[in-house]
């Protein structure tokens, strides 16, 4: 698998971006910077480049498989659009701190893109699950108990960090709405990352495999970065450059390089129907 990454040149691209962004957030460690033009310039640049440009590539990339007339073309679009709602939402944000320089109200506009991420990823995972030959049907006793207690057991504890002691009174009902959809959401995508992760051990083989398996560590990752997000905006500890960030320059580093090995696969296999 590592010798694949290495050799695609889109993958090279994407692991050369995480090294640059790597090395300029160790420079702000180091540093002790949490404010300023360099903390907003690198809180804008790592995430807005690399999901616009990943989106982009990953739509294109669903034609080698059939577009919306194949299971694995359906996922590659719709993640793809997962990425291109998490740009939205993050050149909104980057317009009010940089070009306004003002800090975003909550909510606003850029919530369009932050939470409608959260069902193109849920649906995502949906498709890769189909597409690695999980069956809709969970037959056995244990695969209904995992089915159910993850779930459950992410929304308990976003419940209990998050909303327990929530005042409803004071609270608009959009914010409301906005406040229980992100953890509840967030908590429900990654649950079934694991789910389908858990149920394909034994049907994932051949060249998808690896490729699967690393979209499905992207949405992991992409889950303790939000997870992180709402800890810290909620203890005042959030800033622009600091590791929340980071957590978030790897979840997307992971969606990159997953999306770009599927799309060399379907080029290779493409390849080969040629030659035949």
């Amino acid at each position: 698998m590592l010798k694949e990454i290495v050799s695609d040149k889109y993958s090279k691209l994407a692991l050369g971006w995480f090294a640059i962004m790597t090395l300029w957030w160790i420079f702000l460690l180091l540093t002790g910077s949490t404010e300023g033009a360099n903390n907003l310039a690198f809180g804008v640049t790592y995430g807005t480049v690399l999901t616009l440009a990943v989106g982009i590539i990953g739509i294109r990339a669903a034609t080698y498989w059939g577009n919306w007339g194949s299971v694995m073309g359906k996922a590659i679009i719709v993640l793809s659009l997962g990425l291109l709602a998490q740009f939205f939402g993050q050149l909104v944000f980057s317009f009010y701190n940089i070009v306004l320089g003002v800090d975003i109200p909550y909510p606003s506009v850029a919530d369009i893109g932050y939470f409608g991420n959260i069902p193109l990823y849920l649906y995502g995972i949906i498709l890769l699950g189909r597409a690695s030959g999980v069956k809709v049907g969970l037959r056995s006793f244990s695969s209904q108990l995992f089915a159910v207690l993850v779930p459950l057991a992410m929304i308990a504890v976003t419940y209990a960090l998050f909303l327990q002691e929530y005042d409803f009174a004071s609270t608009d009902v959009l914010t409301i709405i906005l406040d229980f959809g992100y953890p509840i959401g967030q908590g429900l995508y990654v649950a079934f990352a694991i789910l389908v992760f858990s149920l394909s051990r034994k049907v994932l083989g051949g060249i998808m495999r690896g490729r699967i398996i690393l979209l499905l560590v992207a949405y992991i990752a992409q889950y303790i970065a939000d997870f992180n997000f709402l800890y810290q905006n909620l203890n005042g500890t959030w800033y622009n450059g600091g590791y929340g960030d980071y957590l978030y320059l790897v979840a997307y580093v992971c969606m990159a390089l997953g999306l770009f090995q599927v799309r060399s696969v379907a080029l290779k296999l493409r390849e080969k129907s040629e030659r035949l």
